[in-house]
This record gives C-alpha cells, structure tokens and sequence, in this order.
C-alpha cells in the first residue's frame, strides 16, 4: 500500500491481472509437468513391460534349459550305469575267458602227454606187430614144409601100397 501523497504503483492497480497471470502460470505448469511426466511415466511403463517381457520368455528359456539340464544329467546317470554294468560283465567275462584258456591249456598238455604215451604204445605195439608177422610168416613156411612133407609122403605111401 502505498503511503499517502505518492502515485500508486503497477502493482497496486493491476492486482487482479497479476493474480489472474499467476494462477495462469501455474495451471500451465502444473499441466506442462503433467503432461511431461505423464509421457515419461509412459515411458517408463513400457520400458517395464518390455523388461517384465523380456523376464517372462528369459524364464520360459531358463526352464527349457533346465529340462534340457536334468534329461543330460539323467542320461549321464543311465550312461555310467551302463558302463559300470558292462565294465562288470567285462571283468567277469574276461575272468572266465582266462579260466577257460587255463583249463584248455591243461587239458591240452593233458592230451600231448597221453598222445606221446600212446605214440610210444603205438611203437611198441607195432614192433609186436612186426615180430608176431614174422613169427606167422615163420609158421606158414613151416606149415608149406609139412603140408610138402605130408604130400610127399602121401605120395610114397601110395607108391608103396600101389
């Protein structure tokens, strides 16, 4: 308020204009700021809904992986199964292979020691062949030299009696 005797001032006499131009200024700012973090919050909501996206197929991939993970894990599993199995039939295998070998092995040495005792009876047995040839042989001529004999003197006989 201006004191008595001096001219009033701008602000004096247009009071109403100023507080029409404030409150004007203000709307605008606060519908300025509405609308600028009104977009940016839109902005903010989308980059959101693109993360929570980007989460959700990230989850749906981590599950796919981790399916993937377990089925590998049980194969592995089922694969050293099968190895340790067939690591065992091996050594069994391998261990009666060894058996058998060692008993053919003995039965073969068992055979060569009856095969050479029954080559040597085979020699013996034929050097007896040989000596019982020779003594029927011995025989046969002394059974032609009786038989000879025996017809010589049937003929003698018969010239005698004749």
């Amino acid at each position: 308020m201006p004191s008595p005797g001096q001219p009033a001032g701008y602000m004096d006499k247009n009071v109403n204009a100023y507080l029409l131009g404030m409150i004007i200024l203000v709307v605008a700012s606060i519908v300025g700021g509405t609308l600028y973090y009104g977009s940016r919050f839109s902005n903010v909501t989308g980059d959101y809904n693109a993360l929570i996206s980007r989460i959700e197929s990230l989850q749906a991939e981590l599950l796919r992986s981790q399916s993937e993970y377990n089925y590998t894990i049980q194969s592995l599993s089922q694969t050293s199964e099968e190895k340790e199995n067939l690591k065992k039939v091996y050594t069994v295998t391998t261990s009666e292979l060894k058996d058998t070998a060692e008993d053919l092995n003995e039965t073969l040495r068992t055979a060569k020691l009856e095969l050479s005792g029954l080559k040597e009876v085979l020699a013996d047995v034929q050097q007896e062949l040989s000596s019982v040839k020779s003594q029927l042989n011995n025989v046969r001529d002394d059974l032609n030299e009786c038989k000879d004999n025996y017809n010589s003197c049937q003929d003698d006989l018969a010239a005698c009696q004749g």
